[in-house]
């Protein structure tokens, strides 16, 4: 204890005490500071929300191992994994834009998703999903990885694109800007990248067993192909399409958290009929009474028949596209065939001066700009060639995107028939005749 010279003893509470009152105030600052916040500036979790349009779901949060059932919307957070039921239909939508749909009995994790960082990542454990990228620009910048059994799908552009994983894993381009969808295929245990293959807009591939074999043993097939009218017959195309189209709209209910569905309004045909509308005349006007408009009859113009005019190529530096080799020879048959025996036909050529090389349709993934050579597998396993008389259409594309001059060439295809040898049989040994002498000790 210490004493004042006015006598006034004083202790160390008297001394701690002001310091004491001082933090007090500063934690009570800032604690209303974030109150103030809370309310002007509330925070928005970085994740997506679900919206359930059929069926239910299940959901496993971070951390746990048990699903628990979902029959409305929620929000996912990273780390989080959903399965839908097996009647089962869901739009994600994502902060940035990106929607993403759920086909019937697909499960997803939700590996990683950052919107600072503008990074979605996927894993695809079974089922089927469809991602647009374009109906909110937001979403543009976001890079997109979705990885399944044996691929990892990477979307770094606007695009829309469906993944499939189940019996086989199936890749397909809606939209897009070029071959801006990335596939990397893993070995077969999963860890090194074995192939790369860019896949456009229209085009699918289908990884089956023979094809990742075929990636393991580095043979590169060929295997894109344009999307097939089998899956645009599926329910699950005709609802993207329609949703792409004209996307459902989401909106926070009144009362609750949930979210309650804006159905898009529909004209009815009733409302679509245009009325001419009857306008006074004369002193009429004075009585309301008005004058019907007269009939006329309309004035058809017979339309005039345009003829087609053809597409002509644009003049440029490229050369015209020659074939040096199909699956070795040059020689055709009397009808300009080349005659192969075996698949796939590798059909070889050499071209100055382009950016892209096509083949029916189908650009050249391992043609690289400016290179003088070109090479297409025609695999029958694939359905790029076919027994009998094909025909393959040839043109190259410079880096202003001018079309070449195009060149056909004619493949037959005749499988060698292959003879299985007979082994001859070998003549029974006769029994001897002599006889058996033993031999004693």
């Amino acid at each position: 204890m210490y004493r004042s010279r006015h006598g006034k003893a004083y202790g160390t509470m008297d001394y701690v005490m002001p310091f004491f009152i001082i933090i007090c105030i500063g934690i009570i600052i800032v604690l209303l500071f974030k109150l103030w916040s809370a309310f002007t500036n509330p925070y928005v979790p970085r994740a997506a929300y679900m919206h359930i349009v059929e069926g239910n779901a299940q959901m496993k949060t971070w951390g746990t191992d048990n699903f628990f059932s979902l029959s409305s919307d929620a929000l996912i957070m990273q780390g989080d994994e959903l399965m839908m039921s097996a009647d089962g239909l869901a739009v994600i939508e994502f902060l940035d834009g990106t929607l993403m749909r759920l086909d019937s009995g697909t499960d997803v994790s939700f590996l990683e998703v950052d919107e600072d960082e503008g990074i979605i990542n996927l894993l695809l454990v079974d089922g089927t999903i469809w991602i647009n990228k374009v109906y909110k620009a937001s979403g543009k910048g976001t890079k997109i990885v979705v990885k399944t059994t044996n691929l990892e799908v990477v979307s770094s552009q606007d695009s829309i694109f469906e993944v499939e994983n189940g019996f086989e894993e199936v890749v397909r381009v809606f939209s897009g800007k070029g071959d801006d969808l990335e596939l990397n295929i893993f070995d077969e245990v999963g860890e090194k990248i074995v192939e790369t293959e860019n896949i456009g807009v229209g085009q699918e591939i289908v990884f089956s067993d023979m094809v990742l074999k075929n990636y393991w043993e580095f043979k590169s097939p060929t295997v894109l192909a344009a999307i097939s009218d089998d899956f645009k017959d599926t329910d699950f195309y005709k609802w993207n399409s329609m949703e792409d189209k004209n996307p459902s709209v989401f909106e926070r209910a009144e009362f609750g958290t949930g979210f309650v569905r804006v159905e898009p309004e529909e004209i009815a045909e009733e409302d679509q009929i245009f009325e001419p509308e009857l306008k006074p005349v004369g002193e009429d006007v004075e009585e309301g009474i008005v004058e019907e408009p007269v009939a006329e009859d309309p004035v058809v113009e017979e339309p005039v028949a345009e003829e087609p005019v053809a597409e002509e190529p644009v003049a440029t530096n490229m050369s015209v596209p020659k074939v040096v080799s199909v699956s070795g020879g040059m020689e055709t048959d009397a009808d300009g065939y080349f005659v192969v025996t075996h698949s796939p036909a590798v059909i070889k050529g050499e071209i100055s001066g382009a950016a892209k090389v096509v083949v029916n349709t189908y650009t050249l993934q391992k043609f690289k700009s400016g290179e003088s050579s070109w090479t297409y597998f025609a695999n029958a396993d694939y359905d790029l060639m076919k027994v009998g008389e094909n025909t393959y259409e040839v043109y190259a594309i410079d880096s202003n995107g001018n079309r070449g001059e195009s060149i056909f060439v004619k493949v037959k295809y005749q499988p060698a028939v292959v003879e299985e040898e007979v082994a001859e049989e070998e003549p029974a040994e006769e029994p001897s005749t002599e006889p058996i002498v033993e031999n004693s000790l």
